[in-house]
């Protein structure tokens, strides 16, 4: 009966199906990001060189950077890493509404949706 208990307290957890894909979605987006930063950092090339969208641009490659550590930690089955999504997708959302003023309903319906989706993830996290 003991050796039962100590064989499953030694199996690590298994990881949800829907945090699976919740993490599978989340990195296709976070990649398709991370290419359209790169594209624009190109593209801007000379402006960012003149120093008027560095600063712009070093905080979007650093919340797309926090995003994409936050969905390995998921993956992971590390509970930080929610709280990290949670974070980074409060800024873009905030950055995204201040910087163009689109405040639609996608704009802040698909983070809370994906928020959401995750914060039902949470207790199968460590």
């Amino acid at each position: 009966m003991e050796e039962a208990l100590e064989n499953v307290q030694d199996q690590p957890k298994q990881r949800p199906v829907i945090l699976t894909i919740l993490c599978i979605l989340s990195s296709i987006f976070s990649g398709i990001m991370g290419v359209f930063l790169i594209v624009i950092f190109f593209f801007l090339g000379t402006a960012v060189a003149s120093g008027d969208a560095l600063p712009i641009m070093l905080i979007a490659f650093g919340i797309w950077a926090l995003g994409l550590i936050a969905i390995i930690l998921m993956w992971k089955l590390r509970r930080i890493g929610f709280y990290l999504y949670v974070v980074s997708n409060i800024v873009v959302t905030s950055l995204q509404i201040w910087y163009t003023g689109d405040v639609s309903y996608m704009t802040i319906a698909v983070p809370v949706i994906f928020i959401a989706a995750f914060a039902s993830q949470v207790k199968s996290m460590r």
